[in-house]
């Protein structure tokens, strides 16, 4: 029975050539060319989408717009932002979020003073509230200060500023510098249920005469502050030692210093998070 069905089904599926052919009804039969326009025409689309999705999409910014961090994580919008500042041809501002952003409001920003000591609008920002989603998130998230579940990591770097945790042989050997300390500035983190991190100090003395020495650095006045009850971390020093003599230098500054001279530098500890236990 089953064989005269199959014979019934091959006689009623035939070429104008009398040859049987194979049948399945989800067989998708498309010769070359077909295949070659239906890729040209998703590639069509995916190219050509997003550009009217730009067009359509109302963003305005403004010279003291600051991208929210809630939502630093939407690079879509993010990159239209910095396409729109970018084609404004007026001064892109990029390490004022990043150094002091996040301690200001938006009409605070250096590009907003710029502006109004200029009168009109020549400088613009492009930060997002002092932290950029894929380099500080993460970090800032699981490594600076104690959360919850968890002591906080001690003699780490959690902005961006740039500096390099260099090998101390690496810098001695490359400048006229020696390194007298580099450790841990015990007892610095905030306490709290969970302990913040501790800093480091560094100790550089100076090997030649008349050196030119710039810090920029946070946290000298104000405490790294706590979470959910914690206390704040300690807030950190600079300071030069010469003929036995201790000088502590500002926060942000540049000096000149003899041979023999010590450049101490103790960085803040992070803040605690929660309430101790007594």
């Amino acid at each position: 029975m089953m064989k005269e069905n199959s014979s019934e089904a091959e006689k009623k599926h035939r070429t104008a050539t009398g040859q049987s052919v194979m049948f399945s009804s989800n067989e998708v039969r498309l010769s070359v060319f077909q295949w070659l326009f239906a890729f040209g025409v998703v590639g069509v689309l995916l190219y050509f989408v997003p550009i009217f999705w730009v067009r359509m999409e109302q963003f305005e910014s403004g010279s003291d717009y600051r991208f929210p961090y809630q939502l630093s994580n939407d690079y879509w919008l993010y990159s239209s932002y910095c396409r729109e500042v970018c084609a404004e041809e007026k001064t892109v501002i990029l390490g004022d979020s990043v150094m002091w952003g996040q301690y200001v409001k938006k009409n605070q920003t250096l590009a907003h003073y710029l502006n109004k000591l200029g009168e009109k609008d020549s400088f613009v920002n492009l930060g997002i509230d002092g932290a950029h989603p894929s380099a500080l998130c993460g970090l800032i998230e699981y490594y600076g200060g104690a959360i919850s579940g968890k002591r906080g990591e001690s003699a780490i770097h959690t902005h961006m500023t740039n500096t390099l945790n260099t090998p101390i042989e690496s810098l001695e050997t490359s400048y006229p510098l020696r390194i007298w300390r580099y450790a841990i500035r015990q007892a610095t983190g905030g306490a709290g249920k969970w302990q913040g991190g501790d800093g480091i100090t560094r100790e550089i003395e100076l090997l030649s005469d008349y050196c030119t020495v710039s810090i920029q650095s946070e946290r000298r006045h104000s405490r790294p502050w706590g979470l959910k009850g914690g206390e704040a971390g300690v807030s950190g020093k600079n300071s030069i030692v010469y003929d036995d003599q201790v000088h502590e230098l500002q926060a942000k500054t540049t000096v000149t210093a003899p041979e023999g001279a010590i450049i101490r530098i103790e960085t803040p500890g992070g803040g605690g998070w929660g309430k101790s236990a007594d």
